[in-house]
């Protein structure tokens, strides 16, 4: 519950309310009168997020409290749509290109610098809710922020400027910059990296459901299997013939048809459903430096734009563009890969790219199998 807690943390401290997080999974707040009354809570109030650890006195907070639908009265002070601008900082060339070399490497191609420009860049600060539901839910609220110009999404970037957030930096429409690219394009590699998270997250709780699943499907076929068996002795033991073993055969096949039956219906309780919706969405604004870089991989050329991170003071790595881990490859269509996303067809050894060839092998005809 690491992802409510934060949130909530959040939202209170960006409405002056005073917040201090407790052993055990706890938080305590004192909030203003009039926040408390729109919220339906103690002026001092005391947070738990696991009913088992909760004092006599604690709000027991989870996804479904009536807590987290009153805290819409909060978000709509601020707006789910809102901008910051972060303080400029001093930007060195060479120190930003000296962590373009360390950290921009490819396996098998070139790059050059064509330019270098400092200037504001929009990130958006996304704060997504999801929902995984299977024979359990689970719930959690995730954050993702992403570069609006590159596309990139620096992570620790959000620990940076949490504390510029929880110091109540005031929201500043006034300054209106342009968006690199549609919103659209932004939120939907939001979506992108929501689903990587989600299945990094969901890993142990899909493989629970899994073990649970096999441990039905097995019972189910040692029971019917039992029945079966009882309907075949009872042919070979009478030496039914004409119409009673046809009435017996009918059975066992209608004992087969009600098997599948059953677990399909076993595969569909355990599979898992997810779901999501955007909570709020914040404009992070802040003074950066952008690169315009040439890769080049045999004679093939494509430019690219890198940030340099001033709050991070380092470049925001490129992405592959088939997973979305460290890319470190060009294909010969010069999508930017990583090793698991370039990689030898198992039945010829013919170097593929995921993002070209996401089926099938175009040589032997192979399947490829995702491995993501």
């Amino acid at each position: 519950m690491e992802g409510l807690m934060s949130f909530l943390t959040l939202v209170l401290e960006s409405n002056d309310v005073l917040v201090e997080r407790k052993d055990g999974g706890r938080i305590e707040a004192l909030l203003p009168r009039d926040i408390a009354t729109s919220l339906g809570i103690r002026e001092y109030q005391t947070f738990c997020f696991d009913s088992q650890e909760a004092h006599s006195d604690d709000l027991v907070v989870t996804y479904d409290s009536d807590l987290i639908d009153r805290l819409s009265v909060l978000l709509d002070r601020k707006g789910q749509l809102s901008q910051i601008i972060l303080p400029g900082a001093f930007i060195r060339r060479d120190r930003a290109e000296e962590s373009l070399r360390k950290r921009l490497v490819l396996n098998n191609a070139v790059y050059r610098i064509k330019d270098f420009e400092e200037k504001r860049v929009a990130y958006r600060v996304f704060n997504l809710k999801y929902t995984a539901i299977s024979d359990e839910k689970r719930e959690d609220i995730i954050t993702i922020i992403i570069n609006e110009a590159t596309l990139s999404f620096p992570e620790e970037m959000l620990e940076v400027i949490g504390p510029y957030l929880r110091e109540g930096q005031e929201p500043n429409e006034s300054v209106q910059i342009p968006s690199s690219r549609p919103i659209e394009e932004v939120y939907r590699m939001a979506l992108r990296v929501l689903r990587r998270k989600i299945g990094e997250e969901l890993s142990d709780f899909e493989r629970s459901m899994n073990r649970r699943l096999k441990k039905d499907i097995l019972r189910l076929e040692d029971y019917y299997e039992t029945i079966k068996e009882e309907i075949r002795q009872k042919i070979a033991k009478k030496n039914l013939e004409g119409e009673h073993r046809k009435a017996e055969e009918s059975r066992l096949k209608a004992t087969e048809v009600e098997l599948e039956r059953r677990i399909k219906d076993q595969i569909e309780k355990y599979s898992v459903k997810v779901e999501s919706k955007l909570i709020n969405a914040l404009r992070v604004i802040v003074p950066s430096a952008l690169f315009n870089v040439e890769l080049q991989r045999k004679k093939e050329k494509r430019e690219v734009k890198i940030g340099y991170n001033p709050l991070l003071k380092k470049i925001e790595y490129l992405s592959c563009e088939g997973c979305l881990a460290r890319g470190c490859y060009l294909c010969d269509d010069l999508h930017v890969l990583c090793q698991r996303c370039f990689f030898k067809c198992p039945g010829c050894e013919k170097t593929l790219c995921r993002v070209c060839y996401p089926d099938s092998c175009p040589r032997c005809k192979g399947i490829i199998d995702s491995g993501l």
